[in-house]
């Protein structure tokens, strides 16, 4: 492999694959040679835990008092141009009720058939009419509201209310009683609505609540610290586009990066997100997978030099920093590095 400019240098962001509930941390961890040699031989800095708001801050976009204008991003990255105009995100979720406890659970966009999703836009459109004059599905069971005035809201992203108690999570400001008196109005529809007796037939989740977040409006210049982007995520590709780097779409793998392509400014690229991993049990085979579609193929990168920086944002309040030398310099081996990485919480 042909020896890289000085410059090129891969920053990788997989939330959450560190992020795991305690009783899966001591026995589930593979055994991932590549990413312990890495962990255990990068420099480390504390950052952001939230993934939204770590690439945020990268771009130079902050609110001290309110939401990240998730949902104006999500609009930029389909060619909008949303400055001005106050958005929010609106996903149907399911609550799952445990004794005095409901918790939230995320719906992909494959868990919502297309008809459901038809009848939920009818029942957000009318039901939110005094708050949205524009709903745009984004896919089955996430949209994006145009709201009519200014919100003044502080809320939880969807991804970090994800298996969270709702009661830990609530909106709070201003607009946060009018919204969940909304929202429990929702609830008691989507109680008695016919989607949602059809799921239950089927052994489905029910559709039982609506999750309201990203609220806000852009305003400023944006900055991309990045010469190139690949993510799937809607909010980044709307940095991309407002930042003025090019964007596109997540990579299968390391093989399919074009180091050829990467000039002095780092690139960036996302993977999907583990954090609920562990509760499937699909956790452990993602890591593996990541093992050998990435770890090991970026350490090699690096050792031959075709690489001379690497940062790694895991999602546990960490980045890890590497270049070659760290990489190539002898050390002792540790056993179960990996586990002493982890973000440990509830189940």
């Amino acid at each position: 492999m042909p020896r890289a400019a000085s410059g090129v240098g891969l920053e990788l962001f997989i939330p959450g694959i560190l992020d795991v509930p305690a009783e899966h941390a001591a026995n589930s961890a593979p055994t991932c040679e590549a990413l312990e040699s890495l962990l255990d031989r990068a420099s480390e800095a504390g950052c952001a835990g939230d993934f939204t708001q770590h690439l945020c801050e990268r771009f130079g976009l902050r609110c001290d008092d309110g939401d990240l204008p998730l949902a104006a991003l999500t609009r930029a990255a389909r060619g909008e141009s949303p400055e001005g105009d106050t958005f929010a995100l609106l996903a149907a979720v399911h609550l799952h009720v445990d004794r005095n406890r409901a918790y939230v659970v995320p719906l992909a966009s494959d868990a919502v058939m297309d008809a459901e999703s038809d009848a939920l836009q009818e029942l957000f459109r009318d039901r939110l009419a005094s708050w949205q004059c524009d709903l745009h599905r984004e896919h089955t069971a996430l949209w994006t509201i145009k709201l009519r005035r200014p919100i003044a809201l502080r809320t939880v992203t969807l991804q970090q209310a994800a298996g969270r108690d709702v009661q830990d999570c609530l909106p709070v400001g201003k607009h946060a009683r009018e919204w969940l008196t909304i929202a429990n109005e929702l609830q008691m529809l989507l109680h008695t609505h016919p989607l949602n007796t059809q799921r239950q037939q089927t052994g489905q989740l029910t559709i039982n609540s609506a999750w309201l977040w990203g609220v806000g409006a852009l305003s400023g210049t944006l900055v991309s610290p990045f010469a190139r982007i690949y993510s799937d995520c809607p909010f980044l590709r709307g940095l991309a586009t407002l930042g003025d780097a090019p964007g596109e779409a997540a990579l299968e793998n390391f093989a399919s990066l074009d180091i050829a392509r990467m000039g002095e400014r780092p690139v960036c690229l996302t993977l999907s997100n583990a954090r609920c991993g562990p509760r499937s049990g699909d956790w452990r085979h993602h890591l593996e997978r990541l093992e050998r579609d990435w770890f090991a193929p970026m350490r090699n990168a690096l050792r031959q030099g075709s690489l001379q920086h690497v940062a790694l944002w895991l999602g546990n309040d960490r980045i890890y920093r590497l270049t070659p030398h760290q990489v190539r310099r002898w050390r002792l081996r540790k056993p179960r590095v990996l586990q002493k990485h982890f973000r440990t919480g509830p189940a």
